[in-house]
């Protein structure tokens, strides 16, 4: 979603339903009137491991899923006990993970409708994940034996995604640009 917002800020693209290719595959995205943009990822699957995961002094049990990467959602009372997460998780078995995965951790708010923050394999605590809120919908599904859109509110905005048929998923919701940087490509080179 934050690339197809920077194509459309540099008029790179000018239609509101376009493709964008990734290592991944090509990803549908589509504008909406109120700005929002869609994406469908996945497969979203349950690769049916459960982990335990210790964050803060806390010890939670996850479940390992994949949007293609791997996630590990776990259900925290209250999201706030988890300090500023710094420090990545402490999770077993070690061999499950073996190159390490993002973890989300979800508070339950009201029917449909959760909480998360994330903190992604290489980077720490970030606003937003999008395949962490798709593995998150789908645990929400899973948990609540629903096939309903998941609400998922996350630091940088709301989410709201869709199951799609072959465990794809459509992912709507805000993309905001924060920041605009240049590389220099000479440099990189000496």
């Amino acid at each position: 979603r934050v690339m197809a917002r920077y194509l459309l800020s540099k008029k790179l693209v000018t239609e509101s339903n376009f493709t964008i290719g990734t290592r991944a595959g090509d990803v549908q995205v589509s504008l909406d009137e109120n700005d929002l943009i869609s994406v469908i990822l996945g497969p979203v699957i349950d690769e049916k491991e459960v982990l335990t995961v210790q964050i803060q002094g806390f010890q939670f049990q996850g479940e390992l899923w994949s949007a293609p990467n791997p996630h590990v959602v776990s259900i925290v009372e209250d999201l706030s006990q988890l300090g500023n997460m710094l420090e990545p998780p402490v999770f077993a078995p070690v061999d499950k993970l073996t190159n390490g995965a993002n973890f989300e951790f979800v508070q339950l708010v009201s029917e449909h409708k959760v909480s998360m923050r994330v903190y992604e394999r290489g980077v720490g605590e970030t606003l937003s994940c999008g395949s962490g809120a798709c593995a998150v919908a789908k645990y929400m599904q899973a948990y609540w034996s629903t096939d309903a859109a998941i609400t998922v509110v996350v630091p940088g905005g709301e989410l709201i995604i869709e199951s799609l048929p072959q465990q794809m998923v459509r992912l709507t919701g805000p993309a905001v640009l924060v920041a605009e940087g240049e590389l220099d490509f000479e440099a990189l080179s000496s």
